[in-house]
């Protein structure tokens, strides 16, 4: 009777000092459609890379579901063909810095429709990143456009 007290004591005490414990069943839903511009419309592969592990499809369309406090990368890549070579995409995905009481909470999930388009079409590339914001207390879509 006195050890399951004190267990007791103990889980309330964590609680009260180090914040909410995190619900391991929450995970972000993320959910992708990928375009190519022109003729063909098929994505070749998408590509979700976290810690050196990678999940792939061979769709254009793909839901993936993300852990608390990681980083993600993803490639959207179609292979060219008849001299036709095609952009490839990355963008980062951070599930880094969400208050864990905001993340038990859940969200509505991404959303990302990725438009691919011939090399000689394209004149910059940009970097994207999908990241969690106090502002908005939810995750948002940042651009950057890197040099050539």
């Amino acid at each position: 009777m006195k050890k399951s007290i004190g267990i007791i004591i103990f889980i309330i005490l964590t609680k009260t000092f180090y914040g909410q414990v995190l619900d391991p069943e929450k995970k972000l839903e993320l959910v992708l459609k990928c375009k190519v511009m022109g003729n063909d419309k098929k994505c070749t592969k998408i590509e979700l890379v976290c810690n050196k592990k990678k999940l792939k499809t061979k769709s254009r369309k793909a839901n993936f579901f993300l852990e608390f406090d990681k980083e993600y990368l993803l490639v959207f890549q179609k292979s060219g063909f008849k001299k036709r070579k095609y952009e490839t995409k990355y963008i980062t995905i951070s599930t880094k810095n969400v208050p864990i009481e905001r993340w038990n909470m859940g969200f509505s999930g991404v959303y990302l429709l990725v438009e691919l388009e011939t090399l000689d079409i394209v004149s910059k590339r940009f970097e994207s990143t999908v990241k969690y914001t106090k502002e908005q207390n939810d995750f948002d879509y940042f651009v950057n456009e890197l040099n050539n």
